[in-house]
C-alpha cells in the first residue's frame, strides 16, 4: 500500500510543524546520523524548517501577538473552568450539557501549549465542532458559557488578525513567498525520498530505522486527521446554509 503522505489540503503553517517535528523525531536517534543519505535528506529539510519558521513564525517573539496569544488561552481556560463546575451540578441536563462541552475540548488536550500556528487551526477546528446542534444547545443550557464562548471566538478571531497584518509585513520582506515557494519542493524530498527509504529500511534494518518511521506516520496520521476534519465540517456548514 505505501506509506502514508500528507494530505494535499494541508496549510503551509501545518507542513511546517510536521516537518519540524519529524526532524525532532530524527534526532531521538543519533545512529542513524552515520547513514549519509537520511542525514543529507533531513538535514535539508531542517534548513528549509529552519528558514521558513523564521519567517512564519517570528510573531512568537513579537509582544503584541503574544499578549493576543494569551488573551485567547485565558478565555480558553475561563470557559473550561465555567464548565467543569457544572459537571458536579445538581441538575442532571446541566452535568449532560457540561459533559459534552468537556468532551469537545477533550479532543484537543494540549491546544494552549501548541505553537502559535498550530492553536489556530486546532482552535478553528474546535470552534467548528460547536457549530453542530447539539453542543450549540449545551453552550445555551449552562447560564455564563455561552457568553464565555463568545468572547473565546472574539479572541480567537483577534489574534488571527494580528497574524495576518503580521504576516503582511513578512509578505513584503518576501518571507512567506519564499516559504510558500519552497514547501512543495521540501514536501517532495520528505514524501519521495525519506519516507519511502525509511519504509525499505525499515523491513530491511528494523531497530531504530523502524522506530523512526512508525513515529513519523504517527504524525502524518495525526495531521491528516486534523485536515479531514476541518474538511468534513466545512463541507457540512455549506450544506447546511444550502439546506436553511
Amino acid at each position: 500500500m505505501g506509506c502514508k503522505k500528507l494530505k494535499y489540503a494541508i496549510r503551509t503553517s501545518e507542513t511546517l510543524a510536521v516537518l519540524d517535528e519529524a526532524c525532532k523525531l530524527y534526532a531521538k536517534f543519533p545512529a542513524l546520523s552515520e547513514d549519509p543519505y537520511l542525514k543529507e535528506k533531513y538535514d535539508s529539510v531542517k534548513d528549509y524548517v529552519q528558514r521558513a519558521m523564521s519567517a512564519m513564525s517570528r510573531e512568537k517573539s513579537t509582544s503584541t501577538l503574544s499578549a493576543f496569544d494569551k488573551a485567547r488561552d485565558e478565555s480558553i481556560r475561563a470557559l473550561t473552568t465555567l464548565v467543569h463546575g457544572y459537571t458536579s451540578y445538581p441538575d442532571e441536563s446541566f452535568r449532560a450539557a457540561a459533559a459534552l462541552i468537556e468532551g469537545c475540548f477533550a479532543r484537543y488536550p494540549n491546544i494552549k501549549n501548541e505553537s502559535f500556528v498550530r492553536q489556530t487551526a486546532l482552535l478553528d477546528s474546535l470552534l467548528s465542532d460547536f457549530e453542530e446542534a447539539a453542543a450549540k444547545e449545551a453552550l445555551e443550557t449552562l447560564p455564563g458559557v455561552s457568553e464565555l464562548f463568545g468572547n473565546l471566538k472574539k479572541s480567537a478571531e483577534d489574534f488571527k488578525k494580528a497574524s495576518s497584518e503580521r504576516n503582511a509585513a513578512l509578505v513584503s520582506e518576501s518571507s512567506v513567498v519564499c516559504a510558500s515557494n519552497l514547501k512543495g519542493e521540501m514536501t517532495s524530498v520528505f514524501h519521495n525520498d525519506i519516507l519511502p527509504y525509511l519504509e525499505a529500511m525499515s523491513k530491511a534494518k528494523g531497530g531504530d530505522y523502524k522506530a523512526l518511521f512508525d513515529l513519523t506516520e504517527g504524525e502524518i496520521e495525526s495531521i491528516n486527521s486534523e485536515i479531514t476534519r476541518r474538511k468534513t465540517a466545512s463541507i457540512n456548514k455549506r450544506r447546511g446554509k444550502v439546506g436553511a
